[in-house]
């Protein structure tokens, strides 16, 4: 697993945002446009092959556990900085701190995945598009069909759960509204 996430980050995503539209129609031959969907699908697979052995079952429970430390080490804090040596609020903060700066990243990483995916397939459809003329009809249409035949790529937290732009503030949510919950309903 690991060699495919450096296949993904060093093969195949600088390759998302190096299509850029309008000038990208001279840029780009057929062979590169082929090659480009190509890729996409490769990326694809790998994402799938990713979200079938960890999105599934461990990302899930990886992102619960992070997401109780980050609460629980929050209400401790703050519940309980009279009764707690100088130490375990260190210790409690620190531990917050650190669930809270692990989950937020990946989180915007997964879902950029997402943003990317839908930002590639669009400035290629743009490049297809260009290719209407007479005498590239059948280029358009091969192209038109291999373009609408890739999905979007999107990483699975559990069965499903697609890690989006609003997944993670809703995550980011979910979190603060933990911490409030607790210092309202438990009474110290």
């Amino acid at each position: 697993m690991v060699i495919n996430v450096f296949i993904l980050n060093v093969l195949f995503i600088p390759t998302f945002p190096s299509i850029d539209w309008p000038n990208s129609e001279f840029l780009l031959p057929e062979s590169k446009l082929e090659r480009s969907i190509l890729h996409y699908r490769a990326v694809y697979i790998i994402i799938q092959m990713f979200n079938q052995a960890i999105g599934k079952l461990f990302i899930p429970y990886f992102k619960l556990l992070l997401i109780l430390a980050f609460i629980i080490g929050v209400f401790a804090v703050i519940r309980l900085r009279s009764q707690l040596d100088l130490l375990s609020i260190a210790v409690l903060s620190s531990g917050a701190i650190l669930a809270f700066a692990f989950v937020v990243p990946i989180a915007f990483i997964m879902s950029a995945l997402f943003t990317t995916s839908n930002q590639f397939k669009r400035n290629l459809n743009s490049i297809v598009q260009g290719l209407g003329g007479l005498q590239d009809v059948r280029k358009y249409k091969y192209f038109h069909g291999q373009l609408n035949a890739c999905a979007l790529i999107r990483c699975t937290v559990g069965n499903l759960y697609h890690m989006e732009a609003m997944a993670k503030l809703t995550m980011i949510d979910r979190s603060v509204n933990g911490v409030v919950f607790l210092l309202v309903k438990v009474k110290a």
